[in-house]
């Protein structure tokens, strides 16, 4: 049976901590952005949806040209529900679930996104995560049937509430590898993400010498 998963990218935010606008800077060749929403369509979500705020239309410019919707959200201001709502609402009514992605996630994989998608096919749960070491992290699958509560969420916490109130229908997909839910926060944060890049680059060449 095929499900339709719409997956909302989450671009929002000021990202206060950075000093600017993270989802711009470069990294391996291509911005933040692109390499999170490159992702994304190579799974095997239905649709990509990519709710904007901040400098949104120099966001925008960086994904001219990419298959994505482009839902710019107003009152990103007031918190992380309002975009989640903004994605819902441009969501595809047909949608079986929602996967919410946040766009500073650099290592994300296609491989991990397809995954979540297998276990949610495959199992009576209302949420999908990934875990590393007992620490969940991004992204979020949920059902369509709790989209009338995330239609109600209020403030900077996401879907947390949510994912909480039906823990006994969580189902968290357990990855070896941690850097795939790591997210950029700071200039500290960027610069471990950047050294990263360069040494997996490096053992690149490496073997193929």
């Amino acid at each position: 049976m095929n499900f339709f998963v719409s997956a909302i990218v989450l671009a929002a935010g000021r990202g206060v901590r950075m000093g600017t606008q993270k989802l711009l800077l470069p990294l391996g060749g291509r911005t933040i952005m692109e390499k999170v929403v490159d992702v994304a369509l190579a799974s095997k979500v239905n649709e990509v949806i990519v709710v904007l705020g901040y400098r949104a239309e120099e966001v925008a410019n960086v994904l001219a040209g990419k298959p994505v919707r482009l839902v710019v959200n107003q009152d990103y201001a007031r918190g992380q529900s309002t975009s989640l709502i903004a994605g819902v609402k441009a969501a595809c009514p047909e949608a079986a679930a929602l996967m919410f992605i946040l766009a500073d996630q650099p290592f994300l994989t296609t491989a991990l996104i397809n995954r979540l998608i297998e276990v949610y096919q495959t199992s009576a749960c209302l949420v999908t995560r990934p875990v590393f070491k007992g620490r969940p992290g991004h992204p979020v699958l949920l059902d369509a049937s709790l989209i009338p509560e995330l239609l109600t969420l209020e403030g900077d916490t996401g879907a947390r509430e949510i994912v909480a109130r039906y823990r006994d229908q969580v189902v968290l997909v357990p990855v070896t590898d941690g850097t795939m839910l790591v997210d950029i926060d700071t200039p500290e944060d960027y610069l471990r993400v950047q050294q990263a890049c360069r040494a997996f680059k490096e053992k690149k060449r490496k073997r193929e010498k």
